[in-house]
């Protein structure tokens, strides 16, 4: 046990240093998401040795239904509101929420949910070795 106690200290030590830091690296991976303006792009180090990357990811469909489009969304989801929801989007037998979606209502209800749902997701923020 003792070996492990000094483990878990060690790993402390690196927690405690990681969250003193954390606001900083969050600033600077908002940074680079807003210089990539909604792309994919790369920067390298002055150096050249790392390149800081950020990839978009596609838009996200939101985990709860936002009170301002609640009746909508219940509305164009008709008779198959339960099939599509329960107390969050649910994909049901499909793969995804949207094809579930897609296969319950008629494509013109299915693009009004979607549309009220979907997110903006946020970009991966990684570096890598050049």
């Amino acid at each position: 046990m003792l070996a492990k106690a000094d483990r878990f200290a060690q790993l402390h030590k690196i927690k405690t240093a990681w969250e003193s830091v954390m606001g900083e690296y969050r600033a600077l991976q908002d940074d680079f998401r807003g210089e990539a303006f909604d792309q994919n792009a790369d920067f390298k180090t002055s150096d050249g040795l790392w390149v800081v990357r950020v990839t978009q990811k596609p838009d996200k469909i939101l985990a709860v239904v936002p009170d301002e489009h609640l009746e909508a969304v219940v509305k164009m989801s008709g008779e198959h509101v339960w099939d599509m929801y329960h107390l969050h989007p649910w994909k049901g037998d499909e793969r995804s929420f949207e094809l579930n979606v897609l296969k319950l209502r008629p494509k013109r209800d299915a693009n009004g949910i979607f549309a009220r749902l979907k997110a903006k997701a946020t970009a991966f923020v990684q570096l890598f070795r050049s």
